[in-house]
């Protein structure tokens, strides 16, 4: 059991570690630094999780990076731009990560959501095993998000920000349809982690007979109209 609970650890912590040496190899380069350390973060990705990808470095530190764009996966499922980095490479810590835009391309069947070629990178990401693994950053900041979801019944768009500061999430996010079939808005503060979590904010939609949601939600399509609806989102301070 020791040895599991060590093994999923590093797992946990590889990510971080892999994209915090490769800075430290580019900053250990006095030319073509930024050019060796994108090369070496695309190879890794590649021999890791056979993930195509491009990277273009700005600027280089001993404590920052300035990346111009970041693209995951062939059909650039996954793209960022304007992205500044401030880490602790003792440490092996990202401090801040600060985002201009990031757009994701997804995809749902029905049942499931996926971003294709990146989804065993997420999923390692994401993995929670409730051992210790690498320090999160403590403030991240994601200035646009754009999302596009294609679904067997058309696409849905998305537009909207999200700042993380020390384990406290403000997010506000609007999902909409092709000819105003339907609007959801989200407004949204909340903090992570395992201390008492009380998530408040303001959800409103307007969803028209036409929608593809009522297919995805699986509910039957009403004859005509326009569904409107508001709700406030908060958990009782007792609720953890």
């Amino acid at each position: 059991m020791a040895d599991r609970a060590q093994q999923k650890k590093r797992r946990r912590r590889w990510p971080v570690v892999l994209l915090l040496a490769l800075i430290l190899l580019g900053a250990g380069c006095v030319a073509f630094r930024e050019q060796i350390a994108a090369w070496a973060a695309s190879e890794a990705l590649r021999i890791r999780y056979d993930l195509p990808s491009t990277l273009v470095i700005n600027d280089l530190g001993s404590h920052h990076a300035s990346i111009g764009t970041v693209s995951l996966g062939a059909n650039g499922q996954l793209a960022a731009s304007d992205i500044s980095l401030q880490f602790e490479p003792t440490a092996l810590r990202i401090e801040r990560i600060e985002i201009g835009r990031l757009d994701i391309h997804a995809h749902y069947d029905g049942h499931v959501l996926s971003l294709g070629e990146i989804d065993p990178l997420f999923r390692e990401l994401m993995a929670q095993d409730g051992g210790e693994g690498a320090e999160p950053p403590s403030s991240i900041i994601l200035h646009r998000i754009v999302l596009t979801v294609d679904t067997p019944v058309g696409t849905l768009a998305g537009d909207g920000m999200a700042t993380i500061d020390h384990n406290v999430i403000y997010s506000q996010f609007a999902l909409t349809e092709p000819q105003q079939r339907a609007a959801l808005h989200l407004d949204l503060n909340a903090t992570l982690g395992n201390r008492a979590p009380q998530p408040q904010g303001k959800i409103t939609g307007d969803v028209a007979a036409n929608s593809v949601l009522w297919d995805i939600l699986h509910l039957p399509h009403p004859d005509a109209g326009a569904l409107h609806f508001e709700a406030q989102l908060k958990t009782p301070p007792a609720d953890s």
